[in-house]
């Protein structure tokens, strides 16, 4: 496997526990985000790139977004992004995804922790599936991003409808337990 360098929010425990997890992988380096806020460039080397973090009302973390606006790396490079929880996730994804993008950087994967609860996997399994598409190089964002755009109008509107409704529920449902 190839190096692999991941910038996480230390300040929230949930991205803590995750980035702990990983680096105890062979080749996987993890790095507080906190300690670039004061850098003006941030030099990535590694091909394979990740950010984990907790949304905060769909926007970034501060030191998330420092890190995303002074990184520089290979434009190929395999870029991913781990969601451990928060409000608003989704909005948070299109919002890391609008700050890349400005950058001329596309994501590869999006990995959010609704979605991994939709699939009871714990997280040694969500480790391990990180870290096999990482191996595979496998990007599936750009497919799903072809996939909406293909839609009309009115399929997407009504597929993002029922996956709202079905996104609430779940918020509903956690937030009583």
């Amino acid at each position: 496997m190839e190096n692999c360098t991941i910038y996480y929010d230390d300040t929230k425990h949930s991205c803590q526990l995750m980035a702990q997890k990983m680096s105890e992988y062979d080749h996987i380096i993890c790095k507080k985000a906190s300690d670039f806020t004061r850098q003006t460039f941030i030099y990535e080397g590694s091909p394979n790139v990740g950010f984990i973090f907790e949304s905060d009302k769909e926007k970034l973390p501060y030191g998330m977004k420092h890190v995303i606006w002074r990184i520089v790396m290979d434009k190929s490079n395999y870029v991913f992004v781990v969601v451990t929880g928060g409000s608003r996730e989704f909005e948070s994804l299109k919002t890391v995804n609008d700050e890349l993008s400005q950058r001329g950087y596309r994501l590869s994967n999006i990995y959010l922790k609704y979605v991994f609860e939709k699939h009871h996997m714990d997280q040694q399994e969500v480790i391990r599936k990180i870290i096999g598409d990482m191996e595979k190089k496998e990007a599936r964002y750009p497919e799903l991003k072809e996939k909406v755009d293909g839609l009309s109008k009115t399929e997407l509107r009504k597929a993002l409808k029922a996956g709202y409704k079905e996104y609430r529920k779940y918020k509903k449902k956690n937030k009583k337990a």
